[in-house]
């Protein structure tokens, strides 16, 4: 009876998805270079979890449902002109090597457990940038196991992002909304 409740004890103690989270963290710095003043808007994302996570840009459109799915279901197969996000990875229409990422519409970036990617906002003053909250809403953070429900198989690796940051300025930003 004591071996039982010490084992009931441990099992219990053992979390059963250790570190599993993925953290964002705001850095901001500012400089001046020939009298012309310099803001940078750091945005990490840190894949602290077991498995692999993918972010992108995308409007606040669709975020009025609290399912994830919904707003990722959007970005993948609603059409933007010609043709969805999911409809350029698999139905032949990009020839191989043609492919370039267009934020807010089919870019996307597959965050391995244990590595960091940072968009970074640049600007030459502070007033163009946008809020911490406005571009916050931009950010999308989903599991890899919710985008292989939706697309068995995943995303082909030649449609996803290979940095480990990407470099925005205000105008940018405002071709997503």
């Amino acid at each position: 009876m004591k071996a039982l409740f010490i084992a009931i004890l441990y099992l219990n103690l053992i979390p059963l998805h250790p570190q599993d989270s993925v953290e964002l963290r705001r850095l901001s710095t500012s400089y001046n270079i020939a009298e012309k003043e310099i803001v940078l808007q750091e945005y990490r994302i840190t894949n602290n979890s077991s498995q692999c996570y993918y972010t992108w840009l995308d409007s606040n459109q669709g975020k009025d449902s609290k399912d994830s799915s919904v707003w990722l279901k959007r970005y993948l197969f609603a059409p933007k002109g010609d043709f969805s996000f999911a409809s350029l990875m698999f139905d032949n229409v990009v020839f191989e090597g043609s492919f370039k990422p267009e934020l807010g519409f089919s870019f996307m970036k597959r965050i391995k457990p244990g590595e960091s990617f940072s968009y970074i906002l640049y600007s030459s003053t502070r007033d163009s940038l946008h809020s911490k909250s406005s571009f916050d809403s931009l950010i999308n953070i989903e599991s890899e196991s919710l985008i292989n429900s939706l697309l068995p198989g995943g995303i082909p690796e030649e449609f996803l992002y290979q940095n480990e940051q990407i470099i925005l300025e205000p105008k940018d930003i405002k071709a997503i909304k």
